[in-house]
């Protein structure tokens, strides 16, 4: 049930409270199956992430769907609407998981069937939440929420314009960044690093150093995938002589 609760609004309220310290002390209470779990699933989108960008969108609609489905079930439930169907707090659960599987299926739906204006929404959030991560712990809420918003903006038309060579960029800093939150997860749950705190930076290597190498190697591995011809040429084809 917890795994399904995670994305209620609550939950994000308070990561965007507690900023960078959020994420990492969530992470001494996930199970080490979610840390590798996100390992595996950064490395396929920092080495693959052009190539499987329709799978990408269509996960990215069901998440989005999946959250707004809870926010609708949320809200029915803060306004006491479905207090004559709903009897208590433990079968309201139940519709938690009715509102996350209908709108991740419907949001999974939508996002696949408009596939280009979802790339430029997957656009603009990337770039917003990278932007937002970074400042949160760094500068007051509202200007991160400003900066954050002005990148998404320019994320959204690099997608727009230069759709291959950004997305590649894009997915590859994305699943950087799962990969390295998944390592730093277990580091965190293993007790490897006891503290790893956004403004103490103390441990705050055992994410930036994955973060940063997986970058540079998931950007030449898809740059050499999708642009092989231009890296690897293919042999000149032997001229076969006429008959004479």
């Amino acid at each position: 049930m917890e795994s399904v609760l995670l994305l209620k609004p609550s939950f994000f309220l308070s990561l965007y409270q507690k900023g960078y310290t959020g994420w990492m002390a969530m992470a001494q209470d996930m199970g080490l199956l979610y840390h590798f779990v996100l390992i595996i699933v950064g490395l396929l989108i920092c080495y693959y992430g052009f190539r499987i960008y329709r799978v990408i969108i269509l996960t990215f609609g069901a998440l989005v769907g999946a959250f707004l489905g809870l926010m609708f079930i949320d809200a029915i439930g803060k306004s006491g609407a479905g207090a004559g169907v709903v009897p208590n707090e433990v079968a309201f659960s139940l519709w938690d998981y009715f509102g996350f599987i209908g709108g991740a299926v419907l949001g999974g739906a939508a996002f696949w069937w408009l596939s280009w204006v979802a790339a430029i929404l997957l656009g603009f959030y990337g770039c917003a939440f990278i932007g937002f991560f970074a400042l949160s712990s760094i500068v007051p809420g509202p200007i991160a929420i400003g900066v954050s918003a002005a990148l998404g903006i320019v994320g959204a038309l690099l997608i727009w314009k230069l759709l291959k060579p950004f997305m590649i960029v894009l997915t590859a800093i994305l699943g950087a960044f799962d990969f390295a939150m998944g390592v730093a997860g277990v580091l965190v749950a293993t007790g490897v690093v006891s503290v790893l705190s956004g403004n103490e930076l103390q441990g705050l290597w055992a994410f930036l150093l994955p973060f940063v190498l997986m970058i540079i190697l998931g950007i030449v591995n898809q740059t050499i995938d999708n642009y092989r011809e231009e890296f690897i040429p293919e042999p000149p084809k032997e001229e076969i002589p006429a008959p004479t």
